[in-house]
């Protein structure tokens, strides 16, 4: 899971940690608003991988409710979680929010349209598209995992950054 977001990724990522590259540092001081312009820099965010975390507890509980024996939670979740990766940050899921209510909006149109993709995605790969029901529980569970999560996140915003600043200093 970690992999494909670091793939997806790897080519901003220098231009977002200092530590790796020199002249990201001079880039970044000249122009603040890197990020925004590399959308895919922001999938090695917390907030990503707490998006992509919901993806394998949805897929999880569908195993288990379904008492799936074939395959994992992880290959279930993977064609929603690629279909998240690919579109969330070109639509707004990772923008900076000021209120709860816009962190909880900002992944609304990413839900939207990446979950139904994931859900043919999924279709495309078994060999056959999953019946009508399936997708409409898709939708509701992975939006209520997703919203609970930026819930959380939100209300916890420094404290990840905290942790996730511990995790990548080099220095200490």
């Amino acid at each position: 899971m970690i992999s494909l977001l670091a793939l997806l990724a790897a080519s901003s990522t220098s231009l977002l940690n200092p530590s790796h590259a020199r002249a990201s540092t001079i880039v970044l001081r000249a122009e603040p608003k890197v990020a925004s312009k590399l959308p895919y820099a922001q999938l090695m965010s917390m907030r990503a991988a707490g998006d992509a975390g919901a993806l394998l507890i949805f897929a999880a509980i569908g195993r288990g409710n379904h008492n799936s024996a074939d395959g994992s939670a992880l290959t279930t979740a993977l064609p929603f979680i690629i279909t998240w990766a690919l579109l969330a940050p070109w639509l707004g899921a990772y923008k900076s929010v000021g209120t709860r209510t816009e962190a909880l909006l900002a992944p609304l149109p990413a839900i939207v349209a990446s979950v139904p993709l994931g859900c043919a995605l999924r279709g495309v790969l078994q060999g056959y598209q999953p019946p009508t029901p399936f997708w409409i529980v898709a939708l509701i569970a992975t939006t209520v995992l997703i919203e609970a999560w930026r819930a959380v996140h939100y209300q916890f915003d420094s404290v990840f950054d905290e942790f996730a600043d511990a995790i990548v200093d080099d220095e200490n």
